[in-house]
């Protein structure tokens, strides 16, 4: 039993696999558990409900959205999401911004089910309900 958002991102997927790239508005959506990204409107949201993201914040989702399952260090997000402004930053800085972001996507932050802690290494975006 699929869940229609699983559905369609499972067609696009063959899709893509068998004819190439999708076309750019479709490529700037991203679904992540029950998270709606648009890159082009730089938003956020779930159920058809805006969630409200600081520019960091929201760069820091898509990265991982971008990147499901896969684990980064503190460094690795700082280079990736802040980029040339990652010197004048300390990896506490990526603490604070993921917890922020907790705060906001989570529906229960201080148990998250979305951003994950990966002990020894830093965060990740969960696997489970992405499309």
């Amino acid at each position: 039993p699929y869940r229609w958002r699983e559905l369609i991102a499972r067609i696009r997927s063959l899709l893509r696999r068998a004819y190439g790239e999708l076309s750019s508005a479709e490529a700037d959506v991203l679904y992540a558990h029950d998270l709606t990204i648009d890159r082009t409107r730089a938003s956020v949201s779930r159920g058809g409900r805006d969630i409200n993201l600081t520019p960091t914040e929201f760069r820091l989702l898509v990265f991982l959205a971008q990147h499901p399952g896969q684990a980064f260090t503190r460094a690795q997000l700082m280079d990736n999401v802040w980029g040339a402004d990652a010197e004048f930053y300390d990896d506490k800085t990526v603490s604070v911004h993921v917890r922020r972001l907790r705060e906001k996507i989570e529906s229960d932050p201080s148990d998250p089910t979305i951003v994950l802690t990966v002990p020894g290494i830093g965060y990740r975006l969960a696997t489970e309900d992405y499309r």
